[in-house]
């Protein structure tokens, strides 16, 4: 008797792998491979030695310990202990003249801002620490990629510097505490990767020449530990496969076209999702890449569903079995996915009147976060009057509920502006006679009116100085 084997599954999906291998595989080209080589790991946080005989000798050792074996970097951050209530988390980096009346000048031009509760906890201050001083490099790279100095790419960077088993330990972090007969613990995370992702990033630098500590996969946390075994696996059984973190050339948007459509077809999820993205990057109309996209947008990783949707609508001469799948890519229980298909189904001109229920909920579930599909939707050439009272539901809400502008909120003030901008230039694409709309749909129907009169001000040709985005 035959037995059917499934292929072994893949750590993490293809999005978190391919972003990883690449962000990985430029880190290592800014800070050199002879720095990766040289990496001491840090399997403890014993091994740093920190001084414990004082808050400032705490923080001066830690400090040293993470400098000590990052790379240079020019103009090293100061470094000041702060109280909670005056900072955002348990860390921030400050450009000088960012912070309220300091315009000195002295040795350095930036500032790592440490939570003093952090003085207790030596493994998370060294990994806020090495996370920040990482963010300082980045920002000294010259020309700048726009991820460069986001944590995406900057948490990386002490990975590959010998950190990556404390910031695994640190990744998700529980304490517990007690305090005059009450007990408890609380659940926190410290940096932007989770413990499974930076297993990955481990076991991926352990593909290179560099050499971890023995006995390695043991020492991570079990989480880490498990997708970095299975990565270990895959490298295993495919060890004559270059990966996009060490082949030398992978896809990008200076490819050639026939180079990203032969990836696209390929054995490998990763290199057709990057292929998918370098042609979208292209800016152009996509040819001879139907069939391949519509198999990758049925794959079961919803992360190569999501960018075969974007590709679907960049096709050249798209069939009606890419409006066909469109549609049934509306209905999907991901809401990112549907929500990308929505988009895609307006720049193709699809009929959207089957899935108004579908959009009517996803509009009421996003609420200010929906800026970009009110934009899809208000470019919809044939109007969709069904959406009339969920988008009057939403303004009303958002009228009554949006906070005066200040210097605590300025951000989410916008936001909601703009949120409140979008719902009424929809509502305006949709319904005959907005205004007829608001008094049958609103509650705060003089309210509501006149922030649309306010917003038909501020758009208005006459007024330069803002624009509809």
């Amino acid at each position: 008797m035959m037995f059917w084997r499934r292929p072994p599954r893949r750590p993490l999906s293809a999005r978190q792998r391919v972003d990883l291998e690449l962000l990985l595989r430029r880190t290592v080209h800014k800070i050199g491979e002879s720095t990766v080589l040289e990496a001491q790991w840090v399997t403890d946080i014993q091994q740093l030695e920190i001084d414990s005989s004082s808050d400032s000798s705490i923080v001066e050792s830690a400090n040293l310990a993470v400098t000590t074996r990052l790379p240079n970097s020019t103009n090293t951050p100061s470094i000041k202990i702060v109280s909670p209530e005056t900072i955002d988390g348990m860390s921030d980096y400050r450009i000088n003249r960012e912070l309220p009346g300091d315009s000195s000048k002295g040795d350095t031009d930036a500032t790592v801002l440490i939570n003093q509760q952090l003085i207790s906890d030596p493994l998370r201050l060294v990994m806020e620490l090495a996370n920040q001083h990482a963010l300082h490099f980045w920002h000294q790279i010259e020309p700048q990629h726009p991820l460069d100095t986001t944590p995406l790419t900057t948490h990386l960077l002490p990975i590959c510097c010998g950190f990556g088993f404390l910031a695994s330990d640190a990744s998700l972090y529980d304490s517990q505490w007690s305090l005059v007969g009450y007990s408890g613990w609380t659940l926190s995370r410290s940096g932007y990767y989770s413990a499974q992702e930076i297993g990955y990033a481990i076991a991926t630098l352990a593909s290179g020449p560099n050499a971890l500590p023995e006995g390695w996969l043991k020492r991570l946390r079990a989480d880490s530990s498990e997708t970095a075994a299975a990565v270990l696996k895959l490298q295993e059984q495919n060890r004559n496969t270059k990966t996009l973190f060490n082949a030398e050339k992978i896809p990008n948007s200076s490819c050639d076209e026939q180079q990203l459509l032969t990836w696209l077809s390929g054995d490998s999820p990763d290199f057709a999702l990057a292929a998918m993205e370098a042609l979208l990057l292209k800016d152009r109309p996509i040819h001879n890449a139907e069939e391949t996209t519509l198999q990758l947008s049925n794959s079961n990783d919803r992360s190569m569903v999501h960018t075969a949707t974007k590709v679907l609508a960049a096709l050249a001469s798209p069939s009606d079995r890419v409006s066909d799948r469109i549609h049934q890519l509306i209905k999907h229980r991901d809401l990112a996915i549907a929500i990308e298909a929505i988009h895609s189904a307006v720049s193709l001109d699809l009929p959207l009147d089957p899935h108004t229920k579908r959009i009517s909920r996803t509009i009421q579930r996003l609420e200010h976060y929906g800026v970009e599909l009110l934009s899809s939707l208000s470019r919809t050439k044939t109007p969709l009057p069904s959406l009339i009272p969920v988008l009057c539901e939403q303004l009303d809400r958002a009228v009554q509920n949006q906070p005066v502008a200040s210097d605590q909120n300025v951000a989410e003030h916008e936001n909601k502006k703009a949120w409140v901008m979008r719902l009424a230039q929809c509502l305006r694409c949709h319904a005959p006679n907005p205004e007829h709309a608001i008094e049958k749909h609103c509650r705060l129907t003089e309210q509501v009116i006149g922030c649309l009169e306010s917003i038909d001000e501020q758009i208005s040709p006459g007024n330069a100085d803002v624009t509809a985005d």
